[in-house]
């Protein structure tokens, strides 16, 4: 799977979130890779995560990283509103690529703890969710907070059910994919009907050592990262 989103958006913190990992994160020069294992009343799902930096340079770069992957999770920050037209034509550029037109698309609405933050349905608006180019996509808008957990296992649950189509999994429309938010915990519902779990195991693939910051622009002051070099 692959997760980009603008500089900042919180990317990172959503990944070691996801892997149970709280601590500081630095801006990511190039890009983390993280095996998750998430786990339903059905089956085990090990996911291979690439986490790529979002800084202009690198954005340019992303198109290195589309073959062979199965779902994208694009990260956007609520809250920075100014950059939310910026992170629309980096979405838009993404669903014309033939390598992931196909695939399930997963858009967090993250920081939505922010007073200020847009929330997912007006989100959703702006940046052209419900458009023609999103036609026949398999979408969904979840309203996230990367440093408390909240929504990112509910979006999961869903990525989950349609990477795996034999599984009852809800559908994105203008009424459904804007997801509930609810504090989570590491186990909520899989599924619409709420008859699978979904639970996580974190067993790190890092392209670097780690490294760790009191300040950071990317992500929260309360998670972690590990940097690798450009990629050349």
């Amino acid at each position: 799977m692959l997760m980009l989103g603008l500089d900042a958006a919180g990317k990172t913190t959503i990944l070691y979130k996801i892997g149970g990992k709280v601590e500081t994160t630095i801006p990511t020069i190039g890009f983390n890779v993280e095996t998750l294992t998430h786990q339903t009343s059905s089956r085990i799902t090990s996911m291979t995560v690439w986490d790529v930096g979002g800084r202009s340079r690198m954005r340019m770069l992303w198109r290195h990283f589309y073959q062979d992957k199965e779902a994208v999770i694009f990260v956007v920050d609520s809250n920075d509103r100014d950059r939310i037209e910026n992170a629309k034509e980096q979405l838009d550029e993404l669903v014309t690529e033939e390598a992931l037109c196909d695939k399930p698309l997963l858009v967090f609405a993250n920081k939505q703890d922010l007073p200020d933050a847009v929330k997912p349905e007006e989100l959703a608006e702006q940046l052209g969710l419900h458009s023609k180019a999103f036609r026949g996509k398999r979408w969904l808008i979840q309203g996230s907070c990367a440093t408390n957990g909240d929504g990112i296992f509910e979006g999961l649950a869903w990525l989950q059910a349609h990477l795996h189509p034999s599984e009852t999994a809800p559908t994105a429309t203008a009424a459904s994919a804007v997801a509930a938010q609810q504090p989570m915990t590491k186990v909520v519902a899989a599924t619409a009907q709420g008859d699978a779990a979904l639970g996580s195991a974190s067993d790190t693939d890092s392209t670097a050592d780690t490294t760790t910051a009191g300040e950071d622009d990317a992500d929260s002051p309360h998670s972690h990262t590990s940097t690798a070099e450009a990629v050349r």
